[in-house]
């Protein structure tokens, strides 16, 4: 059932994939306070699991990940998850460089990129 309903339920569940706890529970907290349900995972298997068992309409990954990086979690959610049902925003502290966020971007076809340390009212303007 692909209806509006299920789409607006969707727009409202996020998933943070980020392995820095204490970044994890402020975002988390901040989309809370705007009325999302929020998810968290640490590791790219848990949130691969979370993406195909809850309604996730947009993931915040860290570039910098165990087991593989953001980019590859990206681009193999993307093998299931077109960007028009799954908006993705990568977040980096170390993938800074202009071409290299660009590429990061292209590759994962992400919505956006977020520079650590990043304001939150700049992760909550990626938000639906």
């Amino acid at each position: 059932l692909e209806g509006d309903s299920f789409l607006a339920g969707k727009r409202n569940q996020v998933l943070i994939l980020e392995d820095d706890e204490g970044l994890s529970q402020v975002l988390q907290q901040a989309f809370q306070k705007q009325g999302h349900t929020v998810h968290t995972a640490a590791r790219p298997s848990d949130a691969e699991e979370l993406i195909n068992s809850k309604p996730i309409g947009t993931v915040f990954v860290d570039c910098l990940l165990p087991e593989t990086s953001g980019v590859e979690f990206s681009q193999k959610i993307r093998e299931k998850y077109s960007p028009a049902v799954l908006e993705i925003v990568l977040m980096s502290g170390v993938f800074l460089d202009p071409a290299t966020t660009k590429d990061s971007v292209r590759q994962a076809q992400a919505q956006g990129f977020l520079k650590k340390p990043f304001e939150l009212k700049e992760a909550l303007s990626l938000l639906p």
